[in-house]
C-alpha cells in the first residue's frame, strides 16, 4: 500500500482540488476532491463581541464563519444559538449561510437574540457544517440580561391565613419581572389596614426575600396586610387577608349569671368569655359543672355570643365553685372557676331546736327552723307570708310564729295545759294559700315549771392557776326568764380523764345565788374540767367547762438530768429538763430555758428547746463544742426566764485518745545542739484533738535513729503533771550526729515523726586525736603540710569549726607557728609547713596547739635539709687570694656552698676549680672539711710557678662553670 499526504494550503479553500497518481510516470489514477473550510472559534466574527438589554428586547448579531485560515466558510452550516440557563431557542432568523451580500463574498448569517432571564450569561453558539452528524459547540457569547419592572403576577406576598389575638403577623415578600427574574425595589413597606402603620420590610440578600415581623396583634377580626412598593415596581404590589383568632380566655374576663340559685334546681347558665385583650371567645368548647374540674362534664352551646347550659344547682345551701372549663382536654384547656351563692329551697319540713319543751300553765316558746327538702334552710314561698303554728291539744287556732333574722328561727308562745307529750304543726299562709303542714317531728313535751337551764346563769371564772382555790355561781330563771327563787339542791360534777369530783352548792336566798367552791382535787390540779349542774332531779341542767393552767415552774417539782457516766471529749450528750409546779402539774406554756455550764472560771450556755408535744420538757441535745471538747469535770445548771433555777449536777468528760497532731504540738527538744556526753531530754504530754490532756498513764518510747541503728528510750510520766520525760542514754548523747526522733504511744508506732535531736562533739581529746608530719626528708623550699584531725573523747569527729589549732615548729631555740585551717565539714585542720621552718635545714619538732592548750599533741618532728646549692649565695662565700701571689708561693681558695636559703650544703660534693690561661685550663679537685664544710682548693706548681693572670671558674658536682 502507498500513501502520501497532500501539502497544508490555506488557498486551497473552496477550489476542487484535482489529485493524479501516476507510476513509472505514466497517469494511472485521477480524482478530484473538493475542500471545504471548517468554521473555528477563534476566527469567526460575531457583532457585537458581547450582549446587554433588557430582559425581552431583542438584540440583532450578525455572525460570519471564518475557518482557522480567516477563510471565509461558505459551505452551508446550519446555525443556532442556546442560553446557559436553557433557553433551548432565543434566536429568530436563518441560521443558514446566505448568499454574498458585501464584495467580499462574505457569507453572513443574522440573527436577533431575544432573552428573558437574567441568569443568563452567555449564549452558546451551535454549529452543524454537512459533513457533521450533530451540532457542536462553536463559541460563546458573554451577555448580559437585565430584568425588567416586576409584575404582580410573578411576585408573592406571604403571610399566615389566620393567627391567634397577641401573636405576631410575619410577612414574606419576593418580587418578580414577567420573566419570573428577581427584582429588589428599593423599598418594601408592610402596612396592615387602610391608613394602618407601615414596617419596612428587611430585605435579605442572599434569597432577595423582604420580610416583617409585626408586634403582637392584638383586636380579633380581619387584618389587611398590604404592601408598599417604590416605583418603578409599585405595579407588583398586593395584599391580603389574615383572620385574628381570640387568645384563650382568661379567669377575669368570664363572666357568670346568675350568680344565685336555689339548691338542687335545674338553672339556665349563661357563661361569656373574653381573652386579656377583651376579644368575646367564640370559638372554644366549653363545660360547665360545680365541685370540680371533673365534675364539669355538661357541655355549653353557644349563640350569638354566649355559651348556654342547663346545670342542676348544688343541694347544699352556701357558696359553690362553678367550674367552667374551656377546650376541655385540649392542649389550650383553660380552666376558671365562680363563686355562686346556692339558696334553700322551698319549705318541705321543720324541726324543733333543743329542749323541745313547754312549762305547765307557763306560756313558754317553742323554737323551730323550716328546711327545705335538702335539709338547707328554706325559703318562703311569697313574701309576705305568715307561718302558722298549731298545738291541736292546747288550741286548734294556729300561732304566728315570730322570725329572727339573726337566728334563722321561728318561735310560737304555748302554754301547757297537760303534762306529756303534745305535738306540734307548722303551716304557711301566704294570704290566698295555706301550705302544708309540713314534715317533721313535732314533739313537744309539756314539763312541770322550774328553773330552765338555757335561761339560768352560771359564772364560771377564767385565768385560773393551779394552787388558787375558785367558786362557781349560779343564778336560776324559769323558761320565762323570771327570777326563779325557791331553793333547790344544786351540785357541780368535775370530770377530767378518769377523774370525777362533786361539789354541793350553798344558797344565798338574799342574792339568790348558788356557791360551789372548788376543792384541792380541782384547783390544784393544771386541766380543763367538764363541769355538769345537778339541779333537783335534773343532772343534766347547765354543763360547761373550767379551764385550770399550770402554776409557776418550782425547783421543788421540777427535774433535770444529764449523764451519770463520764462522756468521752467529743461526743455529744444531752442535758433534759422537765418542768412542773408546786402540785406537780407540767408547764405548759413556753419559757426560755437555759442550760449552763461551769468549769472553773469558763462558763458556756446554751438554750434549751421544747422536746414532748406537751411543752414541759426540755433538752439541749448537742451540747456547745466548748464543753463537749474540752476534759474536765463540767457542774450543769439549769435557768427559767433568766433566774437561776436547778443546779448541783456534774459531767465527767474524758480526752479522747491521744492525737498526734496535737501531743505534737507539746514536744520540746533541746532547743540548740547538745554537746557529746552533756546528756539531754525530751519532753511531751499527751493530747487529744481538742488539745486536752490525756491523764491515763500510757507507754511512751522515743525511738532515737542514726545510721540504720535505732536506740529506744521509755519516757517516765510524771503524775502530777502528766510530763512525760525521755532521758538520754550514752547511746544517744555520746554519738555526735543528728538522731532523727520518732515516739511510740502505746501500741501505735510512729505516733510521732519528724522530730530530731542534734549532738555535737565535745571539747577535742588529745588521747583520741591524731596528726601527722612528713616522715620523710623534706628539701628546703619544698611544701609539705601538716594534718590533725580532731575527736573528742567520744571519738567523735570535732567538726564544729570553732576550734583554733596551731602547728608549732622548734628548733634549738628557733620557734615559729601556723594556723591551720578545716577542711569544710570534716574534723581536719591542715596548714602547709611555715616558711621559716620550710626554708630552714634541721631538725624541727611539731607539737599541736587546740585551743590555747599547748603541746595538745607532739612528739613528732620534719628533718629538712638544704637544697641545691645556689651561686650566687655560694660566691659571696668565695674566697681568693686578696693580692697577687709571687711565682713559687703557692695558694689556696676555699668557699662553703649555700643554697637559696642561705643553709649551708653539707652533703660532699665534688667541688673543681678550673685555671685558665691562654687556651690552657688546670683542674684542681677541692678537699672537704666536714666539720667547717669549707671546700679549699690547693694551687699546684702547674700554676702557683708560672706567673701570669689565671681565670678561675668553679665546677659543682655535673654543674660547670658554677661561679665564673
Amino acid at each position: 500500500a502507498y500513501t502520501a499526504e497532500s501539502p497544508v494550503t490555506d488557498g486551497w479553500a473552496g477550489a476542487a482540488i484535482d489529485i493524479t497518481v501516476s507510476y513509472g510516470g505514466i497517469k494511472e489514477y485521477e480524482v478530484s476532491v473538493a475542500v471545504f473550510e471548517e468554521p473555528a472559534s477563534t476566527t469567526t466574527v460575531i457583532t457585537p463581541s458581547s450582549l446587554t438589554a433588557d430582559a425581552g428586547t431583542a438584540i440583532p448579531v450578525t455572525i460570519t464563519l471564518k475557518d482557522q485560515y480567516s477563510n471565509t466558510v461558505q459551505a452551508d452550516c446550519q446555525l443556532s444559538l442556546v442560553t446557559d440557563y436553557g433557553e433551548t431557542d432565543i434566536s429568530s432568523g436563518s441560521g443558514t449561510a446566505h448568499s454574498p451580500v458585501s464584495l467580499d463574498d462574505a457569507y453572513l448569517s443574522t440573527f436577533s437574540i431575544t432573552a428573558t432571564r437574567s441568569a443568563v450569561t452567555s449564549v452558546r453558539v451551535m454549529s452543524q457544517c454537512p459533513w457533521e452528524s450533530s451540532a457542536s459547540l462553536l463559541t460563546s457569547i458573554p451577555i448580559t440580561v437585565t430584568p425588567g419592572e416586576a409584575v404582580q403576577a410573578e411576585s408573592s406576598l406571604t403571610v399566615a391565613d389566620s393567627v391567634v389575638a397577641g401573636a405576631a403577623i410575619s410577612t414574606t415578600s419576593e418580587f418578580r419581572d414577567a420573566y419570573k427574574n428577581l427584582v429588589t425595589p428599593s423599598s418594601v413597606k408592610i402596612q396592615f389596614g387602610t391608613g394602618g402603620p407601615q414596617e419596612t420590610a428587611v430585605l435579605d440578600t442572599p434569597t432577595s426575600t423582604y420580610s416583617t415581623s409585626t408586634t403582637a396583634v392584638t383586636q380579633a377580626g380581619t387584618t389587611s396586610v398590604i404592601q408598599v412598593v417604590s416605583s418603578p415596581h409599585a405595579a407588583a404590589a398586593s395584599q391580603k387577608d389574615v383572620t385574628v383568632t381570640h387568645a384563650a380566655p382568661v379567669q377575669a374576663n368570664t363572666t357568670v349569671t346568675p350568680t344565685s340559685y336555689m339548691a338542687g334546681s335545674v338553672v339556665s347558665i349563661t357563661v361569656t368569655g373574653a381573652d386579656q385583650y377583651s376579644n368575646p371567645v367564640t370559638s372554644a368548647n366549653c363545660h360547665i359543672g360545680f365541685g370540680s374540674a371533673l365534675a364539669a362534664t355538661t357541655e355549653a352551646t353557644y349563640n350569638s355570643g354566649s355559651y348556654y347550659a342547663l346545670v342542676q344547682a348544688s343541694t347544699t345551701a352556701g357558696d359553690a365553685d362553678l367550674y367552667i372549663v374551656w377546650n376541655k382536654g385540649l392542649s389550650t384547656e383553660a380552666i376558671h372557676t365562680k363563686t355562686i351563692t346556692i339558696t334553700g329551697g322551698l319549705v318541705s319540713a321543720f324541726t324543733i331546736s333543743d329542749p323541745a319543751t313547754i312549762e305547765l300553765d307557763v306560756p313558754s316558746p317553742v323554737v323551730f327552723t323550716l328546711q327545705d327538702s335538702y335539709g338547707n334552710a328554706a325559703v318562703m314561698v311569697e313574701s309576705p307570708s305568715e307561718v302558722w303554728a298549731t298545738i291541736m291539744t292546747i288550741s286548734t287556732t294556729p300561732v304566728v310564729a315570730t322570725y329572727s333574722a339573726a337566728t334563722d328561727t321561728y318561735s310560737a308562745t304555748f302554754t301547757g295545759t297537760t303534762l306529756g307529750a303534745v305535738t306540734l304543726t307548722v303551716e304557711i299562709d301566704d294570704g290566698a294559700n295555706t301550705w302544708g303542714p309540713y314534715a317533721g317531728d313535732g314533739t313537744v313535751t309539756v314539763v312541770p315549771a322550774g328553773p330552765n337551764g338555757p335561761n339560768s346563769v352560771l359564772t364560771v371564772p377564767t385565768g385560773l392557776v393551779a394552787g388558787t382555790s375558785f367558786s362557781l355561781t349560779l343564778t336560776l330563771y324559769d323558761a320565762l326568764n323570771e327570777l326563779f327563787t325557791e331553793e333547790q339542791s344544786v351540785s357541780a360534777l368535775f370530770t377530767h380523764g378518769s377523774s370525777s369530783i362533786t361539789v354541793t352548792a350553798t344558797y344565798d336566798s338574799e342574792t339568790n345565788v348558788y356557791t360551789m367552791a372548788s376543792k384541792s382535787t380541782i384547783h390544784d390540779v393544771a386541766a380543763t374540767f367538764d363541769i355538769t349542774i345537778t339541779v333537783g332531779d335534773n343532772t343534766s341542767f347547765i354543763t360547761d367547762t373550767v379551764t385550770i393552767a399550770p402554776g409557776a415552774p418550782t425547783p421543788f417539782g421540777s427535774t433535770y438530768m444529764v449523764p451519770m457516766m463520764p462522756q468521752t471529749a467529743g461526743d455529744q450528750w444531752e442535758v433534759t429538763l422537765s418542768l412542773y409546779d408546786e402540785h406537780f402539774n407540767a408547764i405548759t406554756e413556753t419559757l426560755p430555758c437555759t442550760a449552763v455550764f461551769t468549769m472553773g472560771t469558763e462558763v458556756e450556755s446554751t438554750s434549751m428547746s421544747q422536746s414532748n408535744s406537751e411543752g414541759h420538757k426540755y433538752a439541749v441535745t448537742t451540747v456547745p463544742d466548748a464543753v463537749s471538747q474540752t476534759a474536765g469535770t463540767w457542774y450543769v445548771a439549769v435557768t427559767v426566764d433568766g433566774t437561776s433555777f436547778l443546779s448541783g449536777m456534774y459531767v465527767q468528760v474524758d480526752p479522747a485518745e491521744p492525737s498526734s497532731a496535737e501531743t505534737a504540738l507539746t514536744v520540746a527538744t533541746p532547743s540548740s545542739a547538745v554537746t557529746a556526753g552533756d546528756g539531754f531530754t525530751v519532753t511531751l504530754t499527751l493530747k487529744d484533738e481538742y488539745d486536752n490532756t490525756v491523764t491515763d498513764a500510757t507507754s511512751v518510747v522515743g525511738v532515737f535513729s542514726v545510721g540504720g541503728s535505732d536506740e529506744s528510750i521509755t519516757a517516765t510520766r510524771d503524775a502530777t503533771t502528766n510530763l512525760y520525760t525521755i532521758t538520754s542514754t550514752a547511746a544517744v548523747d555520746t554519738v555526735a550526729e543528728t538522731h532523727s526522733l520518732s515516739i511510740n504511744v502505746g501500741s501505735v508506732t510512729d505516733f510521732i515523726t519528724g522530730e530530731s535531736v542534734t549532738v555535737t562533739s565535745a571539747a577535742p581529746a588529745s588521747a583520741e586525736s591524731t596528726y601527722t608530719v612528713p616522715t620523710t626528708t623534706q628539701m628546703a623550699g619544698s611544701v609539705w603540710p601538716v594534718s590533725v584531725s580532731l575527736y573528742d573523747e567520744y571519738r567523735n569527729e570535732c567538726r564544729t569549726g570553732t576550734i583554733s589549732v596551731e602547728a608549732v615548729y622548734t628548733q634549738g631555740s628557733d620557734s615559729t607557728s601556723v594556723t591551720l585551717s578545716q577542711v569544710t565539714g570534716l574534723n581536719v585542720y591542715t596548714a602547709a609547713g611555715p616558711a621559716q621552718a620550710r626554708f630552714t635545714a634541721g631538725v624541727w619538732a611539731v607539737s599541736i596547739t587546740a585551743d590555747a592548750e599547748a603541746s595538745f599533741l607532739s612528739g613528732k618532728s620534719v628533718t629538712v635539709t638544704p637544697a641545691a646549692p645556689y651561686a650566687l649565695y655560694t660566691s659571696n662565700t668565695l674566697s681568693v687570694p686578696s693580692s697577687d701571689v709571687p711565682a713559687g708561693d703557692g695558694f689556696t681558695v676555699s668557699l662553703t656552698l649555700t643554697d637559696v636559703y642561705f643553709n649551708v650544703v653539707t652533703d660532699a660534693t665534688s667541688v673543681v676549680g678550673v685555671f685558665s690561661v691562654g687556651g690552657t685550663d688546670e683542674a684542681i679537685t677541692a678537699t672537704y672539711n666536714s666539720s667547717t664544710n669549707l671546700y679549699t682548693i690547693a694551687s699546684t706548681t702547674t700554676i702557683d710557678t708560672v706567673a701570669n693572670t689565671y681565670s678561675l671558674s668553679i665546677n659543682v658536682g655535673s654543674t660547670t662553670g658554677f661561679i665564673t
